[in-house]
């Protein structure tokens, strides 16, 4: 439930940063991507930096999560699988 309320906290800023008008850090400037010219301010750079923070938080959690699951199998032994098989 707390990825929840950081997605949307993070989504929220997101979109307060977008709609704001003023200059945050520094003066935009173009940057071509694609060959498509984007208007790049400090707005938009804070978003990102946000966004890549919540993916990297969320591929942790994830990879958390696969960790414990492998690491709490229970292997069984030869001997116990010898014993299953002759009942």
């Amino acid at each position: 439930m707390t990825r929840v309320y950081l997605l949307a906290i993070i989504f929220s800023v997101f979109i307060a940063l977008i709609f704001n008008s003023e200059n945050l850090l520094y003066e935009p400037y173009l940057v071509t991507v694609l060959g498509r010219e984007v208007l790049l301010t400090g707005q938009i750079l804070l978003s990102l930096m946000l966004m890549s923070t919540l993916f990297l938080l969320i591929g942790i959690g994830f990879l958390e999560n696969i960790i414990k699951f492998f690491k709490n199998r229970q292997i069984k032994k030869p001997k116990e699988m010898a014993k299953l098989k002759k009942d």
